[in-house]
């Protein structure tokens, strides 16, 4: 008698086929650069990265020409405890440098999102304060494997505004 499960053939992949693991470097990149690419160009805003530096850095170049990040720069002590009140004062530091700034784009990269950081009331906080619109985009690199999701969600963020 013939099994009725067969055993599936697994074909070897091609590069261009293979998904990209958070935090590597590919040529698809992360979805928080996919969002970076579509929002860098917003000059009337400011950019922060609520994550490690090496996001605000590696996001620094948009198009083939630098945009203005800036960063949080999350360490270990940030992972253990939190780092609302650092998120908060990165805000009001940035909006005090670039005056002329509408809004700022909060970046959620893998740091922050793997800690599950509560971002939405520090925005709500220092747009009330400022009278400045703070967008958070929720785009950890783990969230997709490529970054055609981070273009979804940064083209969703706006049309929503």
């Amino acid at each position: 008698m013939e099994p009725l499960l067969q055993p599936l053939e697994i074909l070897p992949q091609r590069p261009c086929e293979l998904i990209t693991e958070p935090g590597s470097m590919s040529q698809r990149s992360c979805v928080y650069f996919g969002a970076r690419y579509v929002l860098g160009p917003v000059r009337e805003a400011v950019h922060l990265v609520h994550g490690a530096v090496g996001c605000a850095y590696y996001g620094k170049i948009v198009r083939g020409t630098p945009a203005p990040v800036w960063a949080t720069n999350m360490g270990e002590k940030d992972v253990i405890f939190g780092a609302g009140e650092k998120l908060y004062k990165a805000l009001l530091e940035a909006f005090s440098l670039d005056p002329k700034a509408r809004g700022a784009f909060v970046y959620i990269t893998c740091v922050s999102g793997l800690i599950g950081e509560e971002v939405i009331s520090v925005a709500q906080e220092v747009s009330d304060k400022t009278r400045r619109g703070v967008k958070i985009v929720s785009c950890p690199g783990f969230s997709a494997p490529s970054q055609s999701k981070g273009h979804a969600l940064a083209y969703q963020i706006l049309f929503d505004s």
